[in-house]
């Protein structure tokens, strides 16, 4: 992939060009990268939820006193 954060940092000027543009984009946009879920994300996070899941027990007796 092409560095992107260097990109926009070069042709910031073009979009300040525009005063619509300038108003849009004041600060270099912070670019960041999100990996997409595989099936082993998939998996291991469904199990671990139902591994640590609370359930709420209702006491029947006179504990609570």
């Amino acid at each position: 992939m092409p560095d992107i954060n260097e990109t926009l940092r070069r042709h910031m000027r073009l979009l300040h060009k525009s005063e619509r543009m300038k108003a849009v984009f004041k600060d270099l946009p912070i670019v960041s990268y999100r990996t997409d879920k595989n099936i082993a994300d998939i998996l291991v996070h469904g199990f671990l939820k139902r591994c640590f899941r609370i359930t709420k027990v209702k006491c029947t007796s006179d504990c609570e006193r």
